[in-house]
């Protein structure tokens, strides 16, 4: 049976599931949660699978603060795990404290088989599949969970879905294991899970992801430096002189200009001080989406 699952993995693989891009849907219909537009079942016991669009390796993964405003953030994950020490964050659109982080994900398997979840880590989780609760409880160094019966997982799409809830200073820890019939526990392959393409949540939240990690590279903070002038460290006075303090720029900049004045600044005012940078594709929309959120200064934790 081992070699079969191999086998089929494999051709699961070649049919079209691309890390991080999207591809075909596989040989089934695949279930998944309603969408917002869509009617609510009758009865929580029932899982209504719907036709899917293209997939993309990985799973949508949403965090959300618990306190104060209501800030959230989906993204793509590669694995169905997290790690966030006290005072971190799990996503640097979030505030440092207690946060949420639910996965949803589409688990594509070869044959039908029964199979165990383990639950490892800090903080309190829920794990359902295709609409079903099979775990819930606290997580600790001494606790971990288990489901005493395996689950029945089809041929095709699983819907699982995890909602983890960190300590209430922000750190937690969370880890997800499965086992079946001819091998232990490990971590679900990559190349099993998919969510939509098209999930618009996912796609405007990794265009942040792209522009945060290109204001960090192209190092924009070492020009856009709002600390007061170290008038010793230079005899020139103007050499301390830093660009404009771009931590409310999204409330004064609308983000069309944003992208069209880091393309070429000499083209929007000819007499800008900026040097025109080498940025391709979608570089300088990606970099302005991540600049337009920044319009309040980031909040503190409500300890």
């Amino acid at each position: 049976m081992a070699v079969a699952w191999i086998a089929a993995v494999t051709l699961l693989t070649a049919a079209g599931f691309r890390d991080g891009a999207p591809a075909a849907a596989a040989v089934t219909p695949t279930p998944h949660s309603p969408t917002p537009h869509s009617p609510a079942p009758h009865s929580p016991a029932i899982h209504n699978p719907v036709i899917q669009g293209p997939m993309a390796r990985g799973a949508k993964v949403t965090f959300e603060s618990v306190r104060g405003d209501k800030v959230r953030h989906s993204q793509r994950a590669r694995l169905l795990s997290l790690a966030v020490d006290r005072g971190e964050t799990p996503t640097p659109f979030l505030p440092v404290g207690a946060f949420r982080a639910t996965y949803e994900v589409v688990v594509t398997l070869p044959a039908r088989d029964r199979i165990k979840f383990q639950l490892d880590g800090r903080g309190k989780v829920k794990l359902s599949v295709n609409g079903k609760v099979a775990l819930e409880g606290s997580l600790n160094s001494r606790n971990s969970l288990e489901n005493e019966k395996a689950v029945r997982l089809k041929k095709g799409g699983n819907d699982i879905k995890i909602e983890f809830e960190s300590a209430a200073r922000g750190d937690g820890e969370l880890r997800v294991f499965w086992s079946g019939y001819d091998f232990g526990f490990e971590p679900i392959k990559p190349e099993l899970m998919s969510y939509p393409a098209a999930d618009q949540a996912v796609v405007a939240g990794e265009q942040l992801r792209r522009g945060h990690r290109l204001f960090v590279e192209r190092r924009c903070a070492r020009c856009h430096d709002y600390d007061e002038l170290r008038l010793a460290d230079s005899a020139y006075l103007e050499l301390d002189r830093s660009g404009p303090d771009l931590r409310l720029v999204g409330t004064r900049v609308r983000q069309g200009w944003m992208a069209k004045w880091m393309k070429d600044p000499h083209e929007v005012r000819p007499e800008a001080t900026m040097p025109k940078f080498a940025l391709g594709g979608s570089d300088a929309v990606d970099i302005a989406s991540y600049l337009a959120t920044l319009g309040q200064p980031q909040p503190h934790a409500g300890f």
